[in-house]
C-alpha cells in the first residue's frame, strides 16, 4: 500500500498533527499524548503489582496465630507446617521395613556399623589406620621409583645439612644459600649477553651492550664522559642554589650558560671579553660571579648573578664594591 501523509486531530489535546499513514488504522494521539498515555500506563501498572503485593494477614486454623506470609494447601504457618513435616517424616520411616545398620569389614570381616550408605569399601577403625598407613608407604616408595634417587640429607654443593631431607633425583639438593647463588648466577648470565651489531651513539665505535641494558648503549669512554657532564650541570644548576637555601636566601634554578649568553660572554668585572673556547681551570674561563656573594646572605637569582673570568671573580673574592652598595642604596 502507497504511504501518504494525512492531517489528524489528536484524540486528548485536539492538536492537529501530520501523520503518514501506512495501514488502514491511523493514529489517533499525537506524539506528546503517546508519551503521557505510555507513563499512565506504567503508573497503572506498578499500581496494581503494589496492590497485589500487599500482605494480607490471616489466622492459621491449627495454632490460632496470625501470620503475614501466602497460606499453603493446608492453610498451616509456619511453625504448624514445619511441625507437620516433622510428624509426616515420622511416620513415613515407622512404615518402612528395618533395614540392616551393619557392615562387614573387607579385611577382618568384623561386623562394623555402617556410617554412609554411598557403596564404598568399609573398614573398622583398626583397618582404617592399617590401611591409611600403607597407603602413605605406597605413595612414598612410588615417589621414590619415580624421581629414581636416594633421601639427601645435606647440601650437594656447600655440604650443610638440610633442615628438611630432599629427594635429589633429577637435580641435585641445594641448600637455601645455594639456591639463591645459583639464581644469582643465572640472571647475571640472562643480563650480560651481548646484542649483536651494538654501536656507540657517541663515538660510533662496537661496544658489547647487555641484552637487558639500556636502548641507547655507550662505551666505557663516552659513558664517563656522559657523567661527568651530568654531574657538572646538576651542580651548575643545583650547587649555587643549595648554598642559598642553607643561608635562607632565594634561590632560582638556571644554568650559567643562559648568565653568559645573556651577558654577552663580557666580563661583569673588567667589562673585557670572555673566550669562549677556554674552560676551568684556565684563568680567563668564564665563572658565575654573585653581585651580592652568597656569604654574605645575597640570593642566587637572575638579577644578582653576571658573568665574570675566573682570576677577576678569585681575586674580588667576597668582598663588597661600589657597584654592590649602591643596590643597598
Amino acid at each position: 500500500m502507497a504511504e501518504r501523509t494525512i492531517s489528524v486531530v489528536c484524540r486528548d489535546c485536539g492538536t492537529t498533527f501530520g501523520h503518514t499513514k501506512r495501514g488502514n488504522k491511523p493514529k489517533l494521539l499525537c506524539p506528546p499524548c503517546v508519551l503521557e498515555a505510555q507513563r499512565k500506563a506504567t503508573r497503572e501498572h506498578k499500581r496494581r503489582k503494589r496492590a497485589a503485593a500487599k500482605v494480607v494477614y490471616t489466622h492459621c486454623p491449627f495454632c490460632g496465630g496470625e501470620y503475614d506470609e501466602p497460606r499453603s494447601r493446608n492453610g498451616r504457618c509456619v511453625g504448624c507446617r514445619r511441625e507437620y513435616t516433622r510428624e509426616a517424616v515420622k511416620r513415613w520411616k515407622a512404615r518402612q521395613p528395618n533395614r540392616p545398620r551393619e557392615s562387614r569389614c573387607v579385611r577382618c570381616n568384623t561386623a562394623t556399623e555402617r556410617t554412609c550408605a554411598s557403596g564404598r569399601i568399609l573398614y573398622c577403625p583398626p583397618c582404617g589406620e592399617a590401611a591409611k598407613k600403607e597407603s602413605i608407604a605406597r605413595a612414598e616408595a612410588n615417589r621414590k621409583e619415580r624421581r629414581g634417587a636416594k633421601l639427601s640429607t645435606h647440601c650437594h654443593y656447600c655440604g650443610g645439612e638440610l633442615p628438611r631431607p630432599y629427594y635429589s633425583g633429577k637435580r641435585p639438593a641445594r641448600c637455601l644459600p645455594c639456591k639463591r647463588q645459583r639464581q644469582y648466577a643465572y640472571m647475571r648470565s640472562r643480563t650480560t649477553q651481548a646484542r649483536a651489531n651494538a654501536t656507540c651513539i657517541d663515538c660510533c665505535q662496537p661496544v658489547h651492550a647487555k641484552r637487558k641494558g639500556p636502548r641507547r648503549p655507550r662505551c666505557a669512554a663516552c659513558r664517563i664522559i656522559r657523567q661527568r657532564e651530568i654531574a657538572r650541570v646538576h651542580a651548575a644548576v643545583h650547587g649555587h642554589a643549595r648554598r642559598a637555601k642553607m643561608r635562607g636566601a632565594e634561590a632560582e634554578k638556571f644554568t650559567k650558560q643562559s648568565i653568559f649568553d645573556r651577558d654577552g660572554w663580557r666580563c661583569g668585572i673588567c667589562c673585557k671579553r670572555i673566550p669562549r673556547h677556554l674552560t676551568h681551570p684556565h684563568s680567563l674561563s668564564a665563572s658565575l660571579d654573585h653581585i651580592i656573594p652568597l656569604s654574605k646572605g645575597g640570593p642566587h637569582t637572575r638579577a644578582n648573578t653576571r658573568a665574570s673570568h675566573l682570576r677577576c671573580n678569585l681575586k674580588r673574592s667576597n668582598r663588597f664594591t661600589s657597584e654592590q652598595l649602591a643596590l643597598f642604596g
